[in-house]
C-alpha cells in the first residue's frame, strides 16, 4: 500500500512511470493546494509556496546519477492514532 506523502527512492528507468500512476519526483516544483488538498494537509508550506493556494514538493539529491526520489501524490492518506500501533 501507498500512502500520499511516502517519499521512496525508485531507479531512475521506472520514475517516468511511477510519476505517471501518482508518484512526483522530489524535485521541489510548486503545486496548487487546489486538487492536491489531501497531500498539501500532509506538508503544507514546509518546502515553501504561498499559503492557502500553492505549496512545494520537497528537493532531495539522488544518493546516486541512477536513482531518484519520488514523492506519493495519489494514494491512501495516511491514518493517525495516538492509541499506539493499529
Amino acid at each position: 500500500m501507498r500512502y500520499e506523502g511516502q517519499i521512496t527512492l525508485f531507479p531512475v528507468v521506472e520514475a517516468s512511470t511511477h510519476e505517471v500512476s501518482g508518484w512526483a519526483e522530489c524535485a521541489g516544483q510548486e503545486l496548487a493546494v487546489a486538487g492536491n488538498e489531501a497531500l498539501y494537509s500532509i506538508i503544507r508550506n514546509t518546502f515553501g509556496g504561498q499559503p492557502v493556494t500553492t505549496f512545494r514538493l520537497p528537493q532531495i539529491a539522488a544518493p546516486t546519477s541512477d536513482t531518484v526520489w519520488m514523492i506519493c501524490v495519489l494514494g491512501s492518506y495516511p491514518i493517525h492514532s495516538t492509541d499506539g500501533p493499529l
